[in-house]
């Protein structure tokens, strides 16, 4: 089986100082399928300074188009996530030779290969008129941040035309949600991350050292920020360092709001306390030296992440999108969405209480790894999906 993997950003083995230009799941399912047996080829837009062909140690091999001349100048896909609003008016002009270029490539390529995995709406949208052209399937992994920022009429359309949806969300709240709202064919996979995470230690606090705290998240509020805490870590940072001193929040992102938060962090009095990293590749980094994680809800992408690091999960209480998945100082403390007071004393509790945490945040684990699963299993899953939804198409 051949499989195309379309991405606007993928990991590199090279000009690794560069930034990696994606996020571990991605090359986790790239991998998965690779080793299921899978010809796997990624096909992303190219970024100043990274190959346009690469071969991956377990031979995933990856093409990245270039979209504008000269290269150099490429501003659209670039170390941070697509979306970022550095640069608009550059990405601007760009914007239709990246459509046309995005457009090309995917016909292009799926004259290759037997399937198609959309990662995100857009990509799907570019492969849904070579779906129909060359008999070749399409399957869709939307991963929230699409869902948000296009019309919902516009994902309503592709999640209806492609060939299925994969749903690795689980039965949380916002999976049912986004079920209802963008009807589609859609099929229960697990999401596939490195094994390598599943055994991740908790480093205990010392009463010598700092204590850090990672908050993982696109820095937005628009629509999102109940679900994100974005307005809510920066106040609850200054009430909790009255109660813990020796406290450090890392904030991993980037977005509009971060110039806000900047601000306020100067304001509070926080410049010691609060790092502000960006939009960063890697968030185990970060996470490795973290006794807790502030996340979204549900089981998004960042949840997932530290809880197979086995941090403890500090999340909104939502229900209509954390269903009944995490239940207060049983698998995960909860706060009161944009509540800094609320927040505080759930950052307080973390610092405060290691041994309640780590027994805290191990449930977590427990609770993630029933919906992920490992690059070694999760491949024949996918693979077998395939095979079958190829099968369905040719029949037709």
């Amino acid at each position: 089986m051949k499989i195309l993997i379309l991405t606007p950003g993928f990991p590199t083995q090279a000009a690794s100082d560069k930034g990696y230009n994606g996020s571990e799941f991605l090359l986790a399912e790239a991998s998965a399928y690779r080793q299921a047996g899978a010809q796997v080829t990624v096909l992303t837009p190219h970024a100043p300074g990274l190959p346009l062909r690469e071969q991956l140690d377990d031979g995933v091999e990856v093409v990245r188009f270039r979209y504008f001349f000269p290269p150099r100048w490429q501003a659209i896909r670039d170390a941070g996530p697509i979306y970022s609003n550095s640069n608009m008016l550059i990405k601007f002009i760009q914007l239709p030779f990246f459509i046309t270029a995005f457009f090309y490539s995917t016909g292009l390529h799926m004259l290759r290969n037997d399937i198609v995995h959309a990662n995100w709406t857009p990509t799907a949208l570019f492969a849904l008129l070579f779906q129909r052209l060359f008999k070749t399937p399409v399957v869709l992994t939307y991963r929230g941040s699409d869902l948000r920022l296009l019309p919902r009429w516009l994902n309503r359309f592709i999640t209806r035309q492609v060939s299925a949806v994969l749903d690795v969300w689980g039965e949380t709240g916002w999976a049912k949600e986004q079920r209802n709202l963008f009807p589609g064919r859609y099929i229960k996979l697990p999401s596939i991350s490195y094994s390598g995470n599943f055994d991740a230690d908790i480093p205990s606090p010392s009463s010598n050292s700092e204590v850090h705290i990672a908050f993982i998240s696109r820095l937005v509020t628009e629509g999102v920020d109940r679900m994100k805490g974005t307005t809510a870590v920066i106040p609850a940072t200054k009430i909790a360092v009255n109660s813990f001193d020796r406290l450090i929040v890392d904030i991993v992102g980037d977005g509009t709001y971060r110039c806000v938060m900047e601000q306020n962090i100067l304001e509070l009095g926080l410049s010691s306390h609060v790092i502000m990293h960006g939009f960063q590749p890697d968030v185990f980094a970060y996470l490795s030296r973290s006794i807790a994680a502030i996340v979204s809800t549900g089981l998004s992408g960042s949840l997932r992440e530290a809880a197979l690091c086995k941090r403890l999960l500090i999340i909104p209480d939502i229900p209509e999108q954390n269903g009944d998945l995490w239940i207060h100082k049983e698998n995960a403390l909860l706060y009161k969405p944009c509540d800094p007071q609320s927040l505080a004393e759930a950052i307080i509790f973390a610092a405060s209480y290691p041994a309640e945490a780590e027994t805290i945040a191990l449930k977590g684990h427990e609770t993630v790894i029933k919906f992920v699963t490992s690059v070694e299993k999760g491949g024949p899953q996918y693979t077998s999906a395939f095979h079958k939804i190829i099968q369905e198409l040719n029949q037709t």
